[in-house]
């Protein structure tokens, strides 16, 4: 290994960190260090040339997270970069409010806040409820989160905001799934936990509450409209996208729905961004669906150490073959020096 170093030294240390990390999270930090501080820089101007200064910001952290350099002038322009567009906020409330779609960090917040007070769910409920009783086709995703929501709702005021990262989930999810953006994988595997998990009698009921505003009598009914096994993984689903969004708001859920093929894929996710924090959006544009299957980091180091160490093989034994030949002409001769 001594010899591979010498021979490939800005290799064989960030390929033995891989190798010997002891989970994933510390194999992604070992790629991340291994990026060139060239490269963090130019993914930064990419970002502010593409009017995503939020994601420049995201990629400073990440490279200052893993003591990367970064000239001064670039975080200076990225911090300078940072503020609000009104023509955008405004149309961001307007869909919202009209049709509870989510395009940003504002529609977020304003969806999130019509929810939080349960106009939002409620309005939902009663839509999607109102079509399941009737016998027409009715979204089960959306009226299992709006369900959901009513409960979470209540409860993140009675946590003093503990259950924040799933009320935002769910809110951002219903808007995803209204909007034809939840990805098909995603939304099939929810429609399917979703398959006899809903009381039918129980909806028309909460549907006609929800009609007339009956909050308190709808709370009530909520624990029997969806089985607790469907409640706990539309849930789950909820608080990774919550987590998400607390690192690195609307742009990054949407590009974590990109990669999101499944429920197992957004838990990665979610777990990713716990790790990272606000570095975590950096990161998702800088490896794309790479901070996903860091297995194939594994892969690419052990096929470089293998290869490496092959390499050096090769060449020791090809100068090996002159070196022993000379070796047995010297021997030859000094055996025929010798007195008889």
């Amino acid at each position: 290994m001594l010899a591979a170093a010498f021979l490939f030294g800005d290799r064989v240390e960030p390929s033995m960190r891989i190798l010997t990390a002891s989970d994933e999270n510390e194999i992604l930090d070992a790629v991340v260090s291994d990026i060139p501080a060239d490269q963090f820089s130019a993914e930064m101007r990419l970002a502010l040339d593409a009017k995503e200064p939020d994601t420049a910001l995201s990629i400073l952290e990440l490279a200052r997270s893993h003591n990367i350099a970064v000239p001064a002038s670039l975080a200076t322009e990225i911090a300078a970069a940072q503020g609000l567009n009104r023509d955008a906020i405004k149309q961001d409330l307007w869909q919202c409010v009209s049709a509870g779609t989510v395009e940003s960090d504002i529609g977020l917040a304003c969806v999130v806040a019509t929810d939080m007070t349960a106009i939002g769910d409620v309005r939902d409920l009663a839509v999607e409820g109102a079509r399941m009783s009737r016998g027409e086709p009715y979204d089960e995703v959306v009226l299992a989160m709006s369900v959901i929501g009513l409960g979470v709702s209540a409860a993140t005021v009675t946590t003093a905001g503990m259950a924040v990262p799933v009320r935002v989930g769910l809110s951002f999810l219903k808007a995803a799934k209204k909007a034809g953006k939840l990805p098909p994988a995603l939304a099939h595997e929810l429609k399917v936990s979703l398959a006899d998990a809903i009381d039918t009698a129980a909806v028309r009921r909460a549907a006609e509450l929800a009609g007339q505003l009956r909050l308190t009598e709808l709370r009530q009914t909520l624990p029997t409209i969806i089985r607790p096994a469907a409640f706990r993984k539309i849930s789950r689903v909820a608080e990774d996208i919550g987590t998400v969004y607390s690192t690195g708001g609307v742009r990054a859920l949407n590009r974590s729905l990109q990669l999101a093929q499944n429920s197992t894929t957004l838990a990665k996710l979610g777990e990713r961004a716990r790790h990272l924090k606000k570095g975590f959006p950096g990161a998702l544009k800088m490896l794309g669906a790479g901070i996903v299957a860091v297995s194939t980091f594994v892969t690419a180091a052990t096929l470089w150490i293998a290869g490496a160490l092959t390499w050096i093989a090769l060449v020791i034994l090809v100068l090996f073959r002159p070196i022993w030949a000379i070796f047995r002409v010297l021997r030859g001769l000094a055996f025929a020096r010798r007195p008889a």
